[in-house]
């Protein structure tokens, strides 16, 4: 009977593993140097009056400003990825070096605001989940088949917005 157990269990976890380790296989490089296409990406003045619009006039230029501020357009991204971390680096903004695991980490900004930061892989695709006392954003990051172009299609959540605000940048890779 043991011998039975064994073997079905072994049976199974080739396959599991097999799985796995195409997965792993089949994660893109994301590692390089990328440069902001503006005319592809989205327009995020657009992208910010879409999300206030619903918001009471006295309101709007308040979270108008705030948006402005933490929906910067980095012109060049670096994404250094091992097996284990992923450091994206967006100046001016300080290198973002998470587990791909989920684990937290504490970033801040360059103004100082605090984050909980988690970082995990969903297939293909790179996560960064930020977390704040008011709101949350998500960064999910793709690369193309041929590895040329990094979208990242971004939502943000939370600090007063009636409803979420998305909008997706792209990049070229220069190296």
């Amino acid at each position: 009977m043991v011998k039975l157990v064994t073997a079905a269990c072994v049976a199974v976890s080739i396959p599991v593993l097999t799985f796995a380790a195409s997965l792993a296989a089949q994660r893109p490089t994301i590692s390089g140097t990328f440069r902001l296409v503006v005319e592809q990406s989205d327009n995020l003045d657009g992208a910010i009056e879409a999300a206030i619009a619903p918001m009471n006039f006295v309101i709007r230029p308040f979270a108008r400003r705030r948006l402005r501020k933490i929906t910067t357009l980095h012109p060049t991204m670096v994404i250094k990825a091992t097996a284990d971390t992923v450091e994206v680096i967006a100046e001016p903004h300080a290198p973002i070096r998470t587990a791909v695991n989920g684990t937290p980490i504490l970033w801040r900004r360059e103004d100082g605001e605090p984050f909980t930061v988690t970082g995990v892989w969903d297939g293909a695709v790179f996560q960064h989940t930020f977390v704040s006392g008011t709101g949350r954003r998500v960064n999910r990051y793709s690369l193309s088949t041929d590895g040329q172009t990094l979208t990242v299609r971004v939502v943000i959540t939370g600090g007063g917005l009636p409803g979420a605000m998305p909008y997706t940048i792209v990049y070229k890779r220069v190296s």
